[in-house]
């Protein structure tokens, strides 16, 4: 699973983030609460101005970790 999430950011410094979300997508699918990827999805929603799902992403982190002050300002 490692592996997965370092391809993901490899495609997301290249600025590829259809790819790189499809691979924290993955990554995801083996553990829902894998705040690293969910984090990454939250970015890339947010670069793609899908504010919405990128809400969406960080409400996730907040219930996963309502304790961690970084999800309740983005």
């Amino acid at each position: 699973m490692e592996h997965t999430k370092d391809i993901a950011m490899c495609y997301y410094k290249l600025g590829q983030l259809q790819k790189a979300g499809s691979y924290y997508e993955k990554v995801l699918s083996r553990n829902e609460e894998d705040i690293t990827a969910i984090n990454q999805l939250a970015k890339i929603y947010a670069q793609k101005a899908d504010y919405k799902q990128c809400m969406l992403q960080y409400e996730k982190l907040i219930a996963i970790d309502s304790s961690n002050s970084y999800y309740h300002k983005q």
